[in-house]
């Protein structure tokens, strides 16, 4: 069950040789700098198991605001001297943001399906 009303939804890669500085900085400030914004309320990383991608990240949110709030900006706008050395590993991201409409269930799930489609209509992208 997704907590909030929002979802940040991230895919990326990291190399296997830059995985053990990825996980410390992943785990020990990146994630936990995340939930000590107002407004974030819980974070998930997954690790593929057959994917384009290594990585899967969801950070649940009160709501899509938070995402452009003052808090979050000035985080993210301010990295760490440990972020900077890390995030150049961090290679092929997307990032998805969506409101949730519905969550059901009582349990966060061990694991995460995940489908990306790119929604068109007469052959035309409605999103660019």
């Amino acid at each position: 069950m997704l907590l909030g009303k929002g979802i940040m939804i991230n895919w990326n890669n990291v190399k296997p040789e830059h995985r053990p500085q990825y996980d410390a900085w992943h785990c020990h400030e990146h994630m936990v700098g995340r939930l000590r914004i107002p407004g974030f309320l819980r974070g998930r990383r997954y690790i593929a198991h057959e994917a384009r991608r290594n990585f899967l990240t969801m950070y649940e949110v009160a709501s899509l605001d938070v995402l452009t709030g003052a808090d979050y900006l000035a985080k993210a706008n301010q990295p760490s001297e440990l972020t900077r050395r890390t995030t150049p590993f961090v290679t092929d991201s997307i990032r998805g943001l969506a409101r949730v409409r519905a969550s059901f269930g009582v349990a966060t799930g061990g694991c995460a399906l995940t489908l990306r489609f790119d929604p068109r209509v007469n052959g035309e992208a409605l999103l660019e």
